[in-house]
């Protein structure tokens, strides 16, 4: 029986699995415009002037066949006259589009894209072009579950423009997120609590219970007749499950409320039948209807850590005592271990876990689900019906959401309030949440005694104490910018931060924090930005927030880029709060080193006199004054260049090279480079001849996105490093690139991320 389930499970997994590949467009397609007409299914606004919607094609290229499409619209027109210009949920529009493949960052710990659009059923990713300008084919009718919740999100958003958490509500009753600021879901986050924002079980099946409550009393109501032909458990378990299937539906019937919507009938077939079914086996039931309705769900956090949940609330001990009695002290060790034996799994998603979420939860769960959640059903309905008194209890409701956000900033100035948890493997989650249920279960003793054992992994990864053996570099997948991490056996050093993403994001956040937590570091000893280019210098500020400690390395800048000024020139100043904080913040100039753990590290380029600002005139412009830093360990060494050209590399050859030496190709190094990043990420006026026949690296990485448009690396360049020997590599191709050495070169081939980690629908 369970090879047979295993299957047909198997045959349904491949058979989704091809289906979704072939409706995806193809990557030729990258750069292209193409023609879509789409009917719009919603519309989410994450920053001025800019719309995402996702979309159902109607009409597009007869050789595509995708069927939901992610379209970002920048600079959205306003109404004008008395046609709506916005799009709105139903709309059907017209519009030219630019395709965006979609591409993964290739970094450890970081945000899969890839992934995120398989689980979303996303096909395709683009943006709308202005000419030709995007045609109203049809405006949108109320006429569907999904332009009716996103027109009582308009209504309820409407009803008190100072109500300050009506996204809130609208999140908790419709299941609409995209209004949510980032201060309350950091909030929420940092204090564990972010489940309470879901429509989840626990919500849905609160308001199933109460139903079950109040038409099991109202069954005595009822003419006899009705009572002997229908019993009160089955009347009250039938409105109980058509209460959880409405709210279901109210959020728009997503995957967790239908997942939540199908243990509520199963808990109350349980009751019906007096408990007759085996739980585990009504667990499995649906479980196995969830995955085989949607395998991709196996790839989102949802359902491991809803049935995870569920699992661990049945295996660990109850809130009742052997007689039947509620216990209070039961209640608290049942929440408190749940909080503790899922924290390697929110570790695993989210790369964070809240130590304070079991005593934040203890008030914020029965406030949320017995007074925030009914108040915000209350107001919907209202909304409907009675607009004015929907009002009213919009403010009442906005009132108990503050008490509660109120609450959860107390817990977060706790110490130790939220902290970083790494999990560096499958085998090591496996192991610490085995480890961490034999502390907490009374049922497992026998696996008490190896508890420490068992989480020793994630622990040394969590708290930054994983020893580096030599030396670690990782040039990371920052799209078209630049981001290496550079480990020692007890530091870790920054060399740029890479650039924005489309939606503002910045890479730091969305790539180079996970990486540096996901390789077993927490601080930062150096962070050293070579120039002011946005694609090695956005989110500065955010760097420097993080780590106030770090000592902090600027390039010579002369002329400071649009997107990255205002960052820039505030760490520069002196006056700077967060500079006056720090123990040293300098410019880069050739001459000054330092030593960690026995690696040696040097900068080269520019000199004192090239950044001082009453000798700028020497001729180089901010590229050529970028830092230039060498790693030293034996004869391991590696070389950043930033984005010097021409004339940065010739100042740097002539400092760098051995004046009195007949052989004027030679650098003052024993051996060959061991890696090099390639200067401006291999354009054209960089990586000249004597620079690479100077230096002849083993490995090159050039630090370019995948068919960028600016062509990096260029055909030429790369045959000149192939000419000497070099092995190059692309990040944005090879993904994060991982090289290992010790005093006598490289102890492994390198590693690349895709090479490691790829999937079959990447």
């Amino acid at each position: 029986m369970s090879a047979c389930a295993l299957t047909i499970g198997g045959l349904t997994s491949a058979w989704q699995l091809e289906m979704a590949l072939q409706t995806r467009v193809p990557m030729s397609y990258h750069g292209k415009d193409i023609s879509l007409t789409v009917r719009i299914l919603s519309v989410a606004d994450d920053r001025p002037k800019r719309q995402v919607m996702v979309a159902e094609v109607l009409d597009q290229p007869p050789e595509l066949t995708a069927k939901r499409w992610r379209i970002a619209w920048y600079g959205v027109p306003e109404d004008s006259g008395s046609q709506p210009i916005n799009p709105a949920v139903n709309d059907i529009w017209t519009f030219m589009v630019r395709v965006r493949t979609a591409k993964a960052g290739g970094n450890p710990g970081g945000f899969d894209t890839v992934t995120w659009n398989l689980t979303s059923h996303i096909d395709g990713v683009g943006y709308v072009r202005d000419k030709p300008a995007a045609v109203l084919v049809e405006q949108g009718r109320v006429n569907t579950l999904n332009a009716f919740r996103h027109s009582l999100a308009e209504q309820l958003l409407s009803l008190s423009p100072d109500a300050l958490h009506t996204p809130v509500v609208v999140a908790l009753t419709l299941g609409l997120r995209s209004r949510l600021d980032e201060a309350t879901q950091a909030l929420l986050v940092n204090t564990g609590t972010a489940h309470l924002l879901a429509i989840s079980g626990l919500h849905i099946g609160l308001v199933s219970a109460g139903c079950f409550f109040i038409f099991g009393q109202l069954w005595g109501c009822f003419p006899k007749s009705l009572g002997q032909r229908v019993s009160k458990t089955s009347f009250a378990c039938v409105f109980a499950v058509l209460a959880a299937l409405s709210y279901a539906s109210l959020a728009g019937l997503s995957a967790p409320t239908l997942r939540a919507a199908a243990m509520c009938a199963v808990a109350a077939l349980l009751v019906w039948k007096r408990g007759s079914y085996c739980r585990w086996t009504a667990l499995l039931v649906v479980l196995n209807a969830v995955v085989l309705t949607d395998v991709f769900r196996l790839l989102a956090p949802g359902v491991w850590l809803s049935f995870g949940t569920v699992a661990f609330i049945m295996l660990l001990p109850t809130a009742r005592k052997e007689s039947g009695t509620f216990s209070l002290k039961s209640a608290w060790r049942l929440h408190a271990s749940l909080g503790i034996c899922l924290l390697p799994v929110t570790g695993w998603f989210f790369a964070q876990g809240a130590l304070v979420a079991p005593l934040a939860n203890l008030l914020a769960v029965p406030w949320v689900s017995l007074v925030v959640v009914p108040f915000s059903l209350i107001t919907v309905l209202l909304s409907m019906f009675a607009p004015s008194m929907a009002e009213l209890t919009l403010q009442l409701t906005n009132l108990t959401i503050d008490w509660l956000l109120s609450w959860l900033a107390l817990c977060t100035d706790l110490p130790g309030a939220s902290v970083p948890v790494t999990v560096p493997s499958t085998v090591a989650l496996l192991a610490s949440v085995a480890g961490l249920y034999g502390y907490c279960s009374a049922a497992a003793v026998g696996l008490r005694r190896y508890a420490p054992v068992l989480c020793l992994p994630v622990l040394c990864w969590s708290l930054g104490i994983r020893t580096v053996g030599g030396l670690e570099v990782h040039v990371l997948d920052v799209g078209q910018g630049h981001a290496s991490l550079v480990l020692t056996r007890q530091h870790a050093v920054l060399i740029d931060t890479g650039g924005r993403l489309g939606n503002g994001e910045s890479y730091w956040r969305r790539a180079v924090k996970p990486a540096l937590q996901q390789l077993g570091k927490q601080e930062l000893t150096h962070i050293i930005i070579s120039h002011s280019d946005a694609d090695h210098a956005a989110g500065l500020s955010e760097v420097i927030d993080a780590f106030p400690n770090a000592t902090l390395w600027l390039g010579g800048v002369t002329d400071l880029h649009e997107q990255s000024q205002a960052e820039f020139d505030a760490i520069a100043n002196p006056k700077h709060r967060q500079v006056q904080t720090r123990s040293q913040v300098a410019r880069c100039e050739a001459g000054r080193q330092w030593v960690l753990d026995g690696v040696h590290f040097s900068f080269l380029h520019p000199a004192a006199h090239d950044v001082d600002p009453a000798t700028v005139g020497s001729g180089l412009d901010d590229n050529d004054e970028s830092c230039v830093l060498l790693v030293q360990l034996g004869r391991s060494t590696v070389l950043f260049p930033g984005d010097i050209e021409t004339r940065g590399e010739a100042q740097l050859l002539q400092r760098a090279l051995i004046s009195n030496s007949s052989d004027s190709t030679r650098l003052l190094l024993k051996d060959r480079l061991t890696m090099l990043v390639a200067p401006h990420h291999g354009s054209r006026t960089s990586s000249t001849e004597p620079l690479v026949h100077a230096l002849q690296p083993h490995y090159v990485v050039f630090p370019a996105a995948h068919r960028n448009r600016s062509g990096f690396p260029h055909e030429e360049v790369l045959m000149r490093y192939k000419v000497v020997g070099s092995v190059p590599f692309v990040t944005g191709l090879d993904g994060a690139l991982g090289f290992f050495m010790d005093s006598k070169g490289l102890q492994r081939p390198p590693t690349r991320y895709w090479v490691e980690h790829r999937r079959v629908w990447h």
